[in-house]
């Protein structure tokens, strides 16, 4: 076979702005390719890349890609020559059949049609049209029933290699070669992607795959819509499996709760569940679907995942096909291996949302979700760390773990164990996980560095404990329903409602950079820098330090969860408590139990220190939920210190004007209180009035009227001196208060 290889070169320094061809295309001397920008004495100039070659050439490759930069003498398309043969009749006869389509490859020495002979002598009925090499059919020339004289061209082929693009199950889907037999065939099929993710044996090359992924690139942008991954369990719905305790007979369509069985095969077992939907899934998905290309990944099974997906989509408008589960994952424990799968030309345009952020390796355009959980007590059912261990073997279907009631921990599915070597497997990518401590819920919560000589210890929490501090809740209230037997946590979930206009914002401002680097032919927006930004600008003033948040001893702080968020969100952690004003804290979190337990060495300090923060886990989790800085006031644990000056200079700017306001009135009162109180007045360390101010005040005043009744004991020469010096002390304290007030009300203008 003749084959010419070839390529266009660059003949100046440039960048490219757009392909007019594509890969397979043929092209001759005189078409033009595509369109550059040159600098030519300092001007920036547009050119065309014309074909120069003579005769007809295949596009095999594009090297260089739009947007991208070139140098002279690059090549920028890889190019093969065609030549180009005819199949003629060898005998005059009549034309009886044709086995192939215009542009169909065919192999060497493939039967392509058959020729009735005129002459009867030849014996033969139909004499046989073979290839004589390999090709695609360009041109059908003479059709089935023509008389053909002898050696009259009947088919033009085009000689060409068959680059078996789509492969399935060993075998080319374009030429119908075996590839198993050829060594240089199979290792071919190494490099070819899968793009049908329930289909693992239809793989296709590179090329194709960039290809088609260029289309669907196309095809959103023209529909003016980006991707969302969704995940399912405590994103979407909350799934529980089956206790005999439940009466399955009193579910109704009101309590939207639905219930699903299946059959393994392999454990002789019946699994049933009870899934939840989160309020306003529905509407969720209807309104992001007309912004959004929907796409399921789920740790859960493929049979799962489509029960799921059927209830969330009945009619199969919003999700089609677009469903990657745990079958089909790369990884046990992460899903962001198979992103490159999905979109072969980059992820730009995904958004993904999930409870689970580790699992995407803290990827930029993960929106980390809040955990729905509606059954109490029980947790996530395809928990990866809960399916690596793998089971007793059931053999007696009647006799089922799940006919059990449900503790603390999720429930294990046996279908969906991977086998023994699974567990070293995840364990390996655990230690990629960014440093995250994938047990956390497991660990003791002590004071890091300098908090060493106070500990804070928590037990072990369960599975649902875990979403309860993620969820920033600690007291759910649990009810039972008394028609079915459910336990539930009793609570109200409209976070899907309250995320919407986080996902407008987001496809806003992507179509909004979309519309200028249009005009201004630039690269196209990608969304791991653009939720970022978003993200970035929530606490971007706050400097934050953790405190029996990160377990002692931890060998990276900064890979933790915690640490990591925080960074995200715009926040500055330091590993210790800084009360310079250059450096100085704003807030240490923490969590409530440890608060209650005893206080660290930080929160101690955070406390005496004037403008500190000490907030409980909850509120970091709060804002990170729509990019948002939340009032720190619900999640107080301590009072917050309050001086003057420093006070003034430290506070955020939205709390300045309000604690300036409270300080003056208190000093306006002070002023026209009693002596006695006046004497009991201080000018230090003042707290605010919600953190049980009154209390303070009336022990403060018990201890007045004892010291009062102890004066009234002393002789009267000693209560002259006391009259003249209380006088003193007196007009010494109206001076003072006047002048803080001053100075007070110079602070609340300047704020003003």
């Amino acid at each position: 076979m003749a084959v010419r290889h070839e390529g266009i070169v660059a003949d100046a320094n440039g960048k490219l702005i757009n392909w007019l061809i594509s890969t397979d295309a043929t092209i001759k001397k005189g078409t033009i390719l595509g369109v550059y920008e040159t600098m030519v004495n300092n001007i920036v100039e547009t050119k065309r890349i014309i074909c120069d070659t003579e005769g007809d050439h295949l596009v095999k490759r594009i090297v260089v890609d739009q947007q991208q930069d070139f140098n002279v003498g690059q090549m920028l398309i890889e190019i093969d020559r065609l030549e180009r043969l005819t199949v003629s009749t060898k005998v005059a006869g009549k034309l009886a059949s044709l086995y192939i389509q215009e542009g169909e490859m065919v192999d060497k020495g493939q039967l392509l049609g058959s020729v009735q002979p005129d002459d009867k002598s030849l014996g033969a009925k139909h004499k046989s049209v073979r290839s004589p090499s390999c090709g695609r059919i360009e041109k059908i020339i003479r059709n089935v029933g023509d008389q053909l004289p002898a050696k009259t061209p009947i088919i033009q082929l085009v000689v060409e290699e068959c680059r078996h693009t789509t492969i399935i199950r060993d075998m080319c889907a374009t030429c119908g070669k075996d590839l198993s037999k050829s060594k240089k065939d199979s290792n071919l099929q190494k490099s070819m992607v899968t793009m049908v993710p329930n289909v693992p044996d239809l793989v296709v090359s590179q090329d194709l795959a960039s290809e088609l992924a260029k289309s669907d690139i196309n095809r959103l942008l023209s529909d003016r819509k980006l991707v969302l991954i969704v995940d399912l369990d405590l994103t979407l719905i909350h799934t529980r499996m089956v206790s005999p305790d439940i009466k399955l007979s009193n579910l109704t369509e009101e309590k939207q709760i639905y219930y699903t069985c299946h059959r393994f095969p392999e454990y002789n077992v019946y699994h049933q569940y009870l899934t939840k939907l989160r309020p306003y899934v529905e509407q969720f998905l209807n309104t992001a679907s007309t912004l959004f290309e929907l796409h399921v990944v789920t740790m859960g099974s493929r049979s799962y995942a489509q029960d799921i997906v059927e209830m969330l989509d009945p009619t199969s408008s919003l999700f089609y096909n677009r469903i990657l589960s745990r079958d089909e994952l790369k990884s046990p424990i992460l899903k962001s291996r198979n992103l490159n799968q999905l979109f072969p030309l980059g992820d730009n345009l995904v958004c993904i949302i999930d409870d689970r952020p580790e699992m995407w390796e803290f990827h930029p355009s993960c929106i980390t979700v809040p955990p729905y959980s509606y059954f109490a007590n029980v947790g996530d059912i395809n928990d990866p760390k809960k399916l690596a261990k793998k089971p007793a073997k059931v053999h007696d279907s009647t006799d089922v773990k799940e006919n059990k009631p449900v503790d603390n921990n999720c429930n294990k599915d046996p279908n969906q164990q991977e086998e023994n070597n699974t567990a070293d497997e995840m364990d390996k990518d655990s230690m990629e996980l960014n440093g995250q401590n994938a047990d956390k819920c497991n660990e003791t919560t002590s004071e890091s560095n300098n908090d060493n000589n106070i500990n804070v210890v928590n037990g072990n929490s369960s599975n649902g404990d875990e979403i309860l501090t993620r969820r920033g809740s600690s007291g759910w209230k649990t009810a039972v329903d008394s028609d079915t037997n459910i336990a539930y946590y009793d609570i109200e979930d409209n976070y899907l409602f309250k995320l919407l206009p986080l996902l407008k914002q987001i496809h806003t401002n992507f179509y909004e950079q979309y519309d200028q680097s249009k005009q201004q032919l630039d690269k196209l927006p990608d969304l791991k820098s653009i939720i970022p930004e978003m993200r970035r600008n929530t606490l971007k003033d706050v400097k934050i330090v953790f405190s029996a948040i990160i377990p002692n001893g931890h060998p990276y702080p900064e890979k933790s969860y915690e640490w990591i968020m925080a960074e995200s969100l715009g926040a500055k952690v330091t590993h210790k408590f800084h009360s310079s004003p250059s450096r100085k804290t704003t807030h240490v979190v923490t969590k409530r139990s440890a608060f209650e337990n005893g206080y660290t060495q930080k929160v101690h300090m955070a406390m005496r220190t004037a403008g500190i923060f000490v907030v409980d886990i909850a509120w970091l989790y709060k804002c990170n939920e729509f990019f948002t800085h939340v009032d720190e006031e619900p999640y107080l644990l301590a009072p917050v210190c309050i001086y003057s000056s420093t006070r003034m200079q430290l506070m955020p700017e939205y709390k300045r004007q309000r604690s300036l306001e409270l300080k003056t009135e208190k000093f306006s009162k002070r002023k026209r209180t009693s002596s006695d109180e006046q004497n009991e007045t201080s000018i230090g360390l003042m707290m605010v009035s919600e953190f049980r101010l009154t209390k303070d005040m009336s022990q403060r005043s018990s201890r007045e009227n004892s010291l009062d009744s102890l004066s009234v004991s002393s002789s009267s020469s000693s209560l002259s001196t006391k009259s003249t010096d209380s006088s003193a002390t007196e007009s010494s304290v109206d001076s003072e208060c006047e002048a803080i007030g001053a100075i007070l009300e110079a602070q609340l203008a300047g704020a003003n």
